[in-house]
C-alpha cells in the first residue's frame, strides 16, 4: 500500500515542510466550498503556504499544533484572502494542510509567529 497522492509540497517561510494530499482537499475544502474546486483554489492555497502575505505564518487560535497561512486574493472587489490551515507533527517541522477557506478577516485569537 502507497502513500496517498499529494496535490502540492512546499517549504513554508521557517523553511517546513507541508503537504496537501489531494483526498484532504477533496473531503474538507471542496466538499465544504465546492467553488474550490479548481486548479486556481489549489495554486493559492500552495502560494499562500509557501510565501503568505507580509511572510507572517499565525498561531492558530485554537489548536496549538496547527498554524495558519493568509495570502490576499487578486481581483477581487473587496479586500479577500485564502486562509490555509495546516497541522504540524510532533516534531514541528513536517505539516499536512487541514482545510483551507477564502475569508474576509483573520480569526480573533490568531498570533503571529
Amino acid at each position: 500500500m502507497g502513500h496517498p497522492p499529494i496535490l502540492f509540497e512546499v517549504l513554508d517561510p521557517k523553511g517546513r515542510k507541508v503537504i496537501c494530499h489531494r483526498v484532504q482537499w477533496q473531503e474538507h475544502v471542496v466538499a465544504n466550498r465546492p467553488f474550490m474546486d479548481s486548479d486556481y483554489w489549489v495554486e493559492l492555497a500552495r502560494d499562500a503556504v509557501e510565501a503568505p502575505d507580509y511572510g507572517i505564518v499565525y498561531q492558530d487560535a485554537d489548536y496549538p499544533n496547527r498554524n495558519c497561512y493568509y495570502a490576499q486574493i487578486r481581483g477581487t472587489k473587496r479586500r479577500q484572502y485564502i486562509k490555509v490551515v495546516v497541522e504540524f507533527d510532533d516534531t514541528g517541522r513536517r505539516g499536512h494542510v487541514v482545510t483551507a477557506m477564502r475569508t474576509d478577516y483573520m480569526k480573533p485569537g490568531e498570533k503571529p509567529l
